[in-house]
């Protein structure tokens, strides 16, 4: 990463604020004290912020922020530049008037031009050059007006950017984060490394003790809730940025206790699991939409074709007709012949009742397409129903070994003895049906019951069948 010295001159020129030399960066300055830090993010700004370096004509300085320090323009190369751009704005604001004016002037000119030469008061051969001449520089006048508008717009933008304080910026993403907690942390990579960053925030000390904030929370708000009907709601939430996950613990401590390991090992094991049963249930149910997608393209197929069949009918007899009556035509051509006027009205009235027998002929098929494709939507409906039902029901069901899974975690985290929690229940037919399966560790085993499967809910409706393991409700823990 390269950021220009503080030896830097000022431009004379409006420069573009969203340039890569023109960013702030971060960079590690003290160890902080989080709980002292804790105090500090309940402090103004102001008096969180102390210059440290800011030469003379120098276009970059440095700021401590808290414990870090923040690389970014000086407030002095900010002052010039919004100059520069106010500079601008005058300008381009002088030279808008000048071809407003201009562009004025000559469509009045020309609307004269035109009216002189449409009353032939003048007959000059160059009056029609003139009239194009001054009708050319009027609509160049309202391109350049458009332009120096333009002009006037993006100064307005580059001085609003400009007038920004950078590390005051930076302030405000920090306090939101902190705020935020450690999630917002984690999500956004605030995290800082050894090099200057233009999106870390933290010093990785702050980034432990937000993430040690969170653990607590976390368990305490998911331990202390009683469910017995919000078994599938809780299960959402502990599968959420959970901190006994392998990457949020890595990322928040640096590293992954030796203590802690066992607990890594038991969530994700269970995690993978649970996706693996998500997933099962998202592929169920793609193939229950596309079979009812199938169903539904056949039947407006099938509908499509009876329809044109009828309209290929009726059109073909309307022609006949239509010849039969040319024919006689032929023979009466005048209007007022009585089988002239015969031949009409038979006419008429054929193709009245062709058109009238299709469009009976239309409702019904349509009535009978219609009432299956709208079957075949409302068993798609029941069936997705019945499967995010299912995979609900299954997902609670793993309620108590994660419950039991957090408590034990706690208890690891408060350095007391970690008790495996015995997940081998849940598991007996991952073996047969997943690649990524691997048996728990000897003392996990234990004998387990054999899984039984759902009905298949597809019966009836000529779908495949999906035989899915139910869980079991057994739960084993380790002594």
């Amino acid at each position: 990463m390269s950021v220009n010295s503080a030896t830097d001159t000022f431009t004379d020129s409006a420069e573009l604020f969203d340039q890569e030399k023109y960013w702030s960066t971060v960079s590690i300055s003290i160890e902080p004290d989080p709980i002292q830090m804790e105090e500090e993010f309940k402090k103004p700004l102001s008096e969180r912020i102390f210059v440290i370096q800011s030469p003379p004509n120098s276009m970059r300085g440095k700021c401590r922020l808290d414990d870090v320090i923040v690389d970014s323009v000086t407030d002095a190369y900010r002052i010039h530049q919004k100059n520069q751009w106010n500079i601008l704005k005058t300008e381009a604001g002088s030279k808008k008037w000048v071809w407003i004016a201009t562009a004025i002037g000559f469509t009045i000119a020309a609307s004269i031009v035109e009216a002189v030469t449409g009353a032939h008061i003048a007959t000059s051969p160059l009056t029609p050059m003139l009239f194009v001449g001054v009708t050319i520089v009027a609509i160049v006048s309202l391109f350049l007006i458009v332009k120096e508008n333009s002009k006037i717009n993006q100064a307005h933008t580059q001085i609003s950017k400009w007038d920004a304080n950078p590390v005051l910026k930076i302030g405000k993403e920090r306090d939101e984060a902190h705020k935020q907690g450690f999630p917002y942390i984690y999500t956004h990579n605030l995290k800082l490394g050894q090099e200057p960053s233009y999106i870390g925030r933290f010093h990785p000390k702050q980034v432990e003790h937000e993430y040690k904030k969170y653990f607590k929370a976390f368990c305490e708000t998911l331990l202390d809730q009683s469910c017995n009907a919000c078994k599938s709601s809780w299960m959402g939430k502990f599968r959420s940025f959970n901190p006994i996950s392998y990457d949020l613990m890595s990322y928040g401590l640096g590293h992954i206790p030796e203590h802690m390991k066992p607990v890594i090992e038991d969530y994700t094991r269970l995690e993978s699991f649970l996706s693996d049963l998500s997933d099962s249930y998202e592929r169920l149910k793609s193939s229950v939409r596309d079979t009812a997608k199938e169903r539904v393209n056949g039947y407006t197929k099938s509908k499509n074709e009876e329809l044109e069949s009828c309209v290929q009918a009726r059109d073909s007899a309307i022609a006949t007709a239509k010849t039969e009556r040319d024919k006689i035509f032929e023979r009466h051509p005048l209007p007022t012949d009585r089988r002239h006027k015969e031949a009409e009205d038979n006419y008429n009235a054929i193709k009245k009742a062709l058109e009238d027998n299709y469009t009976r002929k239309a409702a019904l098929i349509n009535k009978k397409y219609d009432g299956k494709i709208q079957e075949a939507e409302k068993e798609r409906h029941e069936q997705i129903k019945t499967l995010n039902g299912q995979k609900s029901h299954q997902l609670a069901n793993n309620y108590k070994a994660a419950h039991e899974l957090l408590i034990r975690a706690k208890q690891a985290w408060d350095n007391k003895d970690y008790q495996p929690v015995n997940l081998q229940p849940y598991f007996p037919y991952q073996s047969l049906y997943s690649d990524w399966y691997q048996p728990q560790p000897g003392y996990y085993q234990q004998p387990s019951p054999q899984p039984t499967h759902y009905p298949n809910i597809n019966q009836g409706y000529g779908m495949p069948t999906y035989g899915y393991p139910v869980q079991q409700q057994a739960y084993v823990i380790q002594a």
